[in-house]
């Protein structure tokens, strides 16, 4: 038996109160007693959780586990649930099929046509097949987008969170290397510059790469996509305090090819 705090029975109770009345707005079910059946079964020796109302009708589905109970399941009609008529099977064959006690041959899209079960639109052979058991399915899928969309509310509401950043370099003098005017190059070979931005919590802008070739010079090249990836999840999980352009990188390959033309001549 499990066993759940009050404020937990209040949202279940809510939660199971709205299923309730979006699958008897949109479907025309009323899963009630279902519910409440669900609810006595893990609440035995304890109080109930009462879910129903006064003009709420019989209708089971099945459990928490979403396996579907054939014995338990009760479709009704609206004409059916006020006056418990009994009607003709609902069923629909899809094949042809021979009844094996009558004879009787039914050809594809042939209705069963026999006395139904009191309340329910199908007959006892058929009150378990698919097609009497589908609004269980839609039943289970209305109630998963009921789910989802809880957690989607629940995010929205989420207050913005603005988080303190992280030093990316903790120790700039000793982890960076300058290369000309504010851009540096990193233990990493990440060339970085300094924000011009003062007001702006990112204090560095990551552009791009650099490497120093057999010839012993240095070369500038792009990011690779894995580095951006990289880059940014760690930006985001980290709240590191930099951001990325590597749009800059022409910028940055002109701006050092006259630096070292200069320092050259």
């Amino acid at each position: 038996m499990l066993k759940f705090s009050p404020e937990v029975d209040e949202a279940l109770v809510d939660f199971m109160k709205l299923v309730i009345s979006e699958v008897k707005k949109e479907k025309g079910i009323d899963v009630t007693h279902h519910i409440e059946n669900v609810a006595a079964r893990y609440s035995r020796g304890g109080s109930t959780i009462p879910l129903s109302t006064p003009s709420s009708s019989s209708t089971t589905v099945d459990d928490a586990s979403d396996v579907v109970s054939e014995d338990t399941f009760v479709n009704k009609s609206d004409n059916t649930s006020e006056n418990n008529k009994v009607v003709s099977c609902e069923f629909t064959y899809s094949v042809k099929y021979k009844d094996r006690k009558t004879g009787h041959v039914f050809q594809k899209g042939d209705k069963c046509g026999k006395d139904s079960v009191p309340g329910l639109l199908y007959c006892k052979s058929h009150k378990g097949s698919k097609q009497a058991l589908a609004p269980v399915v839609e039943v289970i899928e209305v109630k998963k987008e009921l789910q989802g969309y809880k957690l989607l509310s629940s995010l929205e509401k989420e207050p913005d969170t603005k988080f303190t950043l992280q030093e990316y370099y903790t120790n700039p003098e000793r982890e960076l290397t300058h290369l000309y005017e504010k851009v540096y190059v990193d233990s990493t070979n990440t060339v970085v510059m300094e924000n011009p931005d003062t007001s702006s919590d990112n204090k560095w802008i990551l552009v791009c790469k650099s490497i120093i070739n057999d010839q012993g010079k240095r070369v500038i090249k792009r990011f690779s996509e894995t580095v951006l990836n990289e880059l940014h999840k760690q930006r985001v999980h980290r709240h590191y305090n930099y951001i990325i352009e590597d749009n800059l990188f022409r910028q940055v390959v002109s701006d050092y090819a006259a630096y070292t033309t200069l320092s050259n001549s």
